[in-house]
Order: structure tokens, then C-alpha cells, then sequence
């Protein structure tokens, strides 16, 4: 990257004006920057740090101010790692309070019968194998939303919705039958 400001300028520039030379200009000289700031400031993992840098380049497509120096480049560029790792911290935190409210939402305090369990079982035999498979990956195996997804190939909230249904499903046939 030039280190003179009416280079830098006229980089930014082109970046703002959707130049992808310009970009991929900025992009190799900053983004390992990025990337050690996402680590220093969130002690994360590798794909964290990679996924934050990343947040912070389409920040950068969209939104980046006309700065004419790199000290003022490295200044905002460490801001929007930083508000991009808040964000994906954030993120993460809403997604483990949904799986634990999960946890807590299926769990009865009480016992269940034999009885309950014999029909449980049986109502389970008439799902679709996916979404019976989901469930005991989730209940029985203990998996996370996020590993449920990689097996299948859907995201996390993919996954996340589909066992939802599944015990939606499960709980609407429970209580239809008649000896329930």
C-alpha cells in the first residue's frame, strides 16, 4: 500500500466508487491486520478472527469513510473489527440462551409415565427419519444446533427450526390422542 496520503486517498476513493482493484488492494495490505486485531481483542479462534475480518471488509465495501492517511485508516479499520466481533459475540450469546431455553422448554420436572413413553416412542417411529434423526442427535446425543447443521448441510437455525417443528409435531399428536 502507498504511503502517501494522496495514494491512499485516491484508494479509498476507488473503494468507495466499487473499483474491485482498489479493493483487493486494501484487502491484501489490511486484512491480516484485521485478523490479529479480531484475536487480540477476543482471544478466539482462528475461524472466528477470519470470519470477523471478513464482517469488517463488506463494512468496508459499504460504508467507508474518505481517509487520507493510514494512521486514520488503522484507527477506523480496528473500530469495525471490534463492532464486528461485539456483533458476533452477540450473536453467539442469543444463539446459546435459545439452545439452553430449548433445553429448559422440553424438560418436564415430572416424570413421565411408561405409558406416555410407550406412545412417545411409537408417535416417534411415524416421523420423518431426518427430523426423528435431528431429535436424538439434540436430546439423546446431546449435540449442538451448530454440529446438528454440518451433518445435515443446514445452518444452525435451519436446524434449529426443523426440531421445533418436529416437537411441535410430536407434542400436537400427544395430547390429540384420546387416552391423553
Amino acid at each position: 500500500m502507498p504511503n502517501e496520503p494522496h495514494d491512499l486517498g485516491a484508494t479509498i476513493a476507488g473503494v468507495r466508487a466499487g473499483d474491485p482493484r482498489a479493493l483487493a488492494l486494501l484487502y491484501e495490505h489490511w486484512f491480516d491486520r484485521c485478523v490479529a486485531w479480531a484475536h487480540a481483542s477476543t482471544g478466539r479462534d482462528e475461524a472466528f478472527c477470519l470470519d470477523a475480518a471478513q464482517d469488517t471488509f463488506m463494512t468496508v465495501i459499504r460504508a467507508i469513510p474518505m481517509l487520507h492517511d493510514e494512521r486514520s485508516l488503522a484507527s477506523w479499520l480496528r473500530k469495525t473489527v471490534t463492532a464486528r466481533c461485539i456483533d458476533r459475540l452477540r450473536a453467539e450469546s442469543r444463539r446459546v440462551k435459545r439452545e439452553q431455553q430449548s433445553r429448559i422448554d422440553t424438560s418436564d420436572s415430572i416424570s413421565p409415565s411408561d405409558e406416555l413413553i410407550d406412545r412417545l416412542r411409537e408417535e416417534l417411529r411415524t416421523l420423518d427419519p431426518a427430523a426423528a434423526s435431528m431429535l436424538d442427535l439434540r436430546y439423546r446425543a446431546g449435540m449442538t444446533l451448530e454440529s446438528i447443521g454440518r451433518v445435515f448441510g443446514i445452518a444452525p437455525g435451519a436446524a434449529d427450526g426443523r426440531i421445533r417443528r418436529a416437537q411441535a409435531a410430536l407434542r400436537e399428536r400427544i395430547e390429540e390422542a384420546p387416552d391423553a
